[in-house]
Order: structure tokens, then sequence, then C-alpha cells
């Protein structure tokens, strides 16, 4: 089968979980025998094709204008897959990795971009994006996804108009039939799967791992999250405060990158907890992977959190949690069994789950023992795509176009 997989986010251009879902599961695809063709535009260089291991990977080049990047983008997208669809004889589906890559346009051209069926993985809705964040006019103007100021006009046209959504939990999928007012039936629940990398330890391979660890001795806490207010660092940071306070020992990990990375800093300033954290920035998928393993305890204290793809990943290290009780979190973690959940907000709560492990290495073992099997047996890429496979079948076999 053909499958046009259309997405923002592809290597090296991967900034959150929709660019990790795609690169995993038009792998797994791809092995199932799909010939997947990966269309994804990029700011930098010129188009470019390639293909390996059963991907060709089609680089659409746009012109960033000011203001206008993102009708731009998604304009150059829609002419070039009408031309790549002629080029390979045509596409048997489109998959759109998040329901913002034609959105916009559907306000000039009702009609979809092709006619075939058109499949829509949610990962993030407008207003869940949006929360607990003050965005400028300027930069809602100009964002290529779920923040652009016209998105969420646009965004429940989108949804309707797709022949099936992917949902990545329970709690995207019944906010999809609750607010959108989408029929149950269109809708199809899909988790996320596991790190795609062997599970024991590398004993610090990587070089930044080795570098940004050199001197630590106290307990490691680790964040992953991009640098945005709704993934809650503002709280953990007046954790942290309270943590200090306590005397507790502990060396916080900040790993990502993104708009708000200025002002996190300056707060840590503000805090005076500059000797208690360590900024790692975006990093590669190895020393990702040794920080895991290195870290006593992972928090994500996110305002809203669809799925908590960061959740996933501290489970498979073997790693306890500490997370915030909302969106899709509380469907992997059970409270008091395998993590625990707190609202960010009530800094000496949060604080109180933090020290709870920070403190016995040996609950952290236990906990961490149970996530890693769950993780495993649970959430896998191939049953991914396995699911997604076996809906393509039905919408061809329905002729849903």
């Amino acid at each position: 089968m053909k499958v046009a997989f259309v997405t923002f986010e592809y290597l090296p251009n991967i900034i959150g979980g929709a660019g990790i879902y795609a690169v995993n599961i038009v792998r797994e695809l791809a092995r199932l025998g799909h010939e997947i063709h990966v269309i994804t535009p990029s700011n930098e260089g010129s188009s470019e094709e390639r293909t390996a291991n059963g991907i060709t990977l089609h680089r659409i080049r746009y012109f960033d204008f000011p203001y206008f990047s993102a009708v731009s983008a998604m304009l150059t997208l829609r002419l070039a897959i009408t031309a790549i669809n002629k080029s390979v004889g045509g596409f048997d589906i489109i998959h759109e990795n998040s329901q913002h890559a034609f959105q916009l346009l559907f306000q000039f051209f009702p009609q979809r971009v092709l006619p075939i069926p058109h499949v829509v993985t949610v990962h993030v809705l407008s207003y869940q994006s949006l929360s607990g964040k003050r965005a400028s006019f300027l930069s809602r103007l100009t964002n290529r996804g779920e923040e652009n100021y016209l998105t969420e006009f646009a965004e429940r046209s989108m949804l309707h108009r797709a022949n099936k959504l992917i949902a990545n939990s329970l709690y995207t999928k019944n906010i999809l039939i609750s607010q959108y007012g989408i029929e149950d039936s269109k809708i199809k629940l899909i988790y996320m799967g596991h790190p795609n990398y062997n599970s024991e330890k590398t004993n610090l391979k990587s070089k930044k791992s080795r570098y940004l660890l050199r001197d630590v001795k106290e307990p490691l806490l680790l964040f992953v999250g991009r640098m945005v207010s709704r993934k809650g660092l503002q709280y953990l940071l007046k954790a942290a405060k309270e943590l200090k306070i306590r005397e507790v020992k502990f060396k916080l990990i900040i790993v990502g990158a993104g708009p708000d990375e200025g002002l996190y800093k300056s707060r840590i300033k503000e805090l005076d907890l500059e000797q208690y954290t360590i900024f790692a920035g975006f990093v590669d998928d190895l020393t990702l992977k040794e920080l895991y393993e290195a870290s006593n305890v992972v928090t994500v204290p996110s305002i809203n959190e669809p799925f908590g793809l960061v959740v996933l990943e501290a489970m498979f290290a073997g790693k306890p949690i500490v997370a915030s009780k909302t969106g899709g979190i509380p469907e992997i973690i059970d409270n008091n069994a395998n993590g625990i959940l707190v609202d960010p907000k009530e800094t000496e709560k949060y604080a109180d789950a933090l020290q709870n492990f920070l403190q016995d290495s040996e609950k952290c073992a236990i906990i961490g023992k149970v996530n890693h099997e769950k993780a495993v047996e649970r959430f896998t890429w191939n049953a991914c795509a396995r699911d997604l496979s076996m809906i393509y079948d039905s919408l061809i076999e329905n002729d849903c176009s």
C-alpha cells in the first residue's frame, strides 16, 4: 500500500512527541510491507528525495515569508503532494501527523488535497497547546502548528473532514467527542510505543552525558520537555526551591529547548537554584537514554499533557515518576503504584512527592522494575503500526474517499 505520511516534524527537526511518533511509526509501517512516502516541509537548504529501508523521504523546500510562514509551508506542501502523487502512480492513503498540516488551507480549498482516504493523528488540540500560555499576536500569526492564530478556527472543520482520527489517549478521544462533536466510531485510540533502543545500560558512552554528569554526586531529578509554559517547568522550579529549603540533596537536569528557555534560566537565578540545576538543552537519542538511566526520579509537571511520551520513556528506563494528574497521564500511571500524581501548582505537595523518591533508593528500584515491565508489555510501536495498517485496509475496503 502506498502511504503519503505528511508531517511537520521529522529527522533531524524533531522538537516533540509528534516527531518521535513520525520516525517510529513510519519505520514499523515499512517493516509491515507498506510503501511509505514521508513528506515534510523545510525552510533550509533545497528540496530533496531519498529512499532507505522502504521509506522515501521528500523534504520540500518552502519560502519562509515573514508573518506568512504557516500559509507558505502548507500551500507548498499541498502543491508538492499533488505532484508526488502523480509521480508515484497514485497514493492509497494520506496520513497527516497532526490535524494542522492543511487545516488553514481548508478555508480557501474546501476539497481534500487528494481524493483518497485521509487519516489524521491528533497529538494536541489548539486550546490544549495554548493553555496557560500568553502567546503574542505575532507569534500566533507566524506559528506553523497548533498555536497559529487561525488554527483554532479551522481545526474543527479539518477534524470533521478526515475519514479516521487517531487519538493518542482516551483523554484526547473524549475531548474530540464532547467538545468537537466527533462521532465515537470515527476515532481510534492507539497509544504510542516505548523508545526504540536497547534497555541495557550503556555506561555513559555519550560524550555529552559524561560532560553533563561529570561532577554530579547528588540524586538526579530529570525533566524532559519543550521550554513552553504548558510543560509546567515554572512549577517544578518552585518545588525545587522548596527542596533546597528542606536541605534535600538533589540535582535537577533540564532537557529540552524552546521559546521560554531564557525566561526559565532567569527564573533559576531569581530562585538561587544555579548550583542545583543543569541545562542540557536539546540532546541526541543516546544522551537522552543515558540521562534517563542515570536519573533517580523523572518528573512531568505539565499543565496539560494529552498523552505524556516522557512518562513512557521514563517507564521503559525503569524509573519512578512524579507527574501532574492531567490529560492522558493517569491512563499510564496508577497513583501511588508506579508513580505519584500531584498538582504541580501545590508546591509543598509536589516537593513531598519528589522528596519521597529522592530519599528512598529502594522504593525507586522496586517501582522502576514495575514500570519497565509495564512499558515493554503494553506499549510497542509494532502494535501501533499493526492497528494503523488495519485501519488503512478498512478505509480502502469501504471506499472511504
